[in-house]
């Protein structure tokens, strides 16, 4: 019951007490005071239980890297804001440790996509505290999402027969929704930590001076606008859109080894004739690697921010680099 329809509730009571009282009505009259006690308990054990969900030292926890490198940027000077360790797995079929789910659990906030731009399957499968999820995509227009409903149904590690068509996650991978998101993150950041506001508020003004810079930056690359590029999966769609330039997927970078036959004569059939160089969010593997060079695709990872790096660096730096190897590329400077 929230504090409006409390204090109503506490002003019906208190009316029906006193009608009671005069009336000599007193079954109804004991029932009114216990109300009115289980009330004032309850609100009682509320204030309490909400003083301990939360600890003196904020926590914070981000669910992939570039969450984490913008909430870190809200919060510097206050506190260091942790991520999972993917330990090199595939993020989507990683399954937290324990430990680390009890860590969620003891922190503030837990930073994410949420809803079904998942970038953590997992996360779904935890018990963490609604209040302490913070969703970005909560601030994202409808319109800046992007789907894939062309996955196939494949079979990994203990999930079973599953597809990964939906809302594709990486969506800080355009700047200007990755501004949107880190909006998001001041707000419910000033609210569960307002004795930090002003410094909150301070790195928010730094932290849209740098989206001002790195938006400036892509808006002044027009060059790429309708290249065709292919990719082994859909990460980085929303980085590919926000340049102008069209991304033909395939659902290889799942694959060990060599392909099947059967998946390289799809990709002889429908890749765009223009498209050159295909991207993917690691090297290939040394078979599919071959198979490209054949064909004269030539191949280059980009960073989509799910794992930390392993070399300290941080969002802006990353994205600035990632433009530097679509520009090298597409301009046919990548050697």
């Amino acid at each position: 019951m929230n504090s409006l329809r409390r204090q109503r509730f506490l002003v019906k009571i208190s009316i029906s007490v006193r009608a009671c009282y005069r009336r000599r009505l007193w079954s109804q009259l004991i029932v009114c005071v216990f109300l009115l006690a289980a009330i004032g308990c309850r609100q009682s054990v509320a204030d309490k239980s909400g003083d301990k969900q939360y600890s003196a030292q904020p926590r914070v926890i981000a669910i992939s890297f570039a969450l984490k490198s913008l909430t870190q940027e809200l919060l510097d000077g206050i506190c260091e804001v942790s991520m999972p360790n993917y330990a090199g797995q595939y993020p989507l079929h990683w399954y937290p440790r324990t430990e680390f789910i009890r860590e969620m659990q003891r922190a503030d906030l837990v930073i994410c996509n949420g809803g079904g731009a998942q970038e953590a399957p997992w996360l779904n499968t935890v018990t963490v505290s609604p209040s302490k999820l913070v969703e970005t995509i909560n601030n994202i227009q409808l319109s800046d999402f992007l789907v894939v409903d062309d996955a196939p149904t494949h079979s990994h590690g203990p999930e079973g027969e599953h597809s990964h068509s939906g809302l594709i996650a990486s969506t800080w991978l355009n700047p200007r929704v990755a501004r949107d998101q880190a909006e998001y993150v001041y707000r419910r950041l000033v609210q569960r930590f307002p004795e930090h506001a002003a410094r909150i508020e301070l790195n928010r003004h730094q932290l849209i001076d740098k989206f001002k810079d790195l938006e400036a930056r892509f808006a002044e690359i027009i060059d790429l606008r309708g290249k065709v590029v292919l990719s082994s999966e859909p990460t980085f769609k929303y980085l590919f859109k926000s340049l102008g330039v069209e991304d033909k997927h395939y659902f290889w970078s799942q694959e060990k080894g060599e392909l099947e036959a059967s998946m390289w004569e799809e990709f002889d059939t429908t890749r765009p004739p223009a498209a050159s160089v295909m991207f993917w969010p690691f090297p290939p593997p040394p078979a599919v690697q071959e198979g490209l060079r054949s064909r004269s695709i030539s191949f280059v990872a980009l960073d989509a921010m799910i794992e930390k790096p392993k070399n300290e660096t941080d969002y802006f730096s990353t994205m600035q680099k990632n433009l530097a190897l679509i520009t090298a590329s597409l301009s046919n400077d990548l050697k």
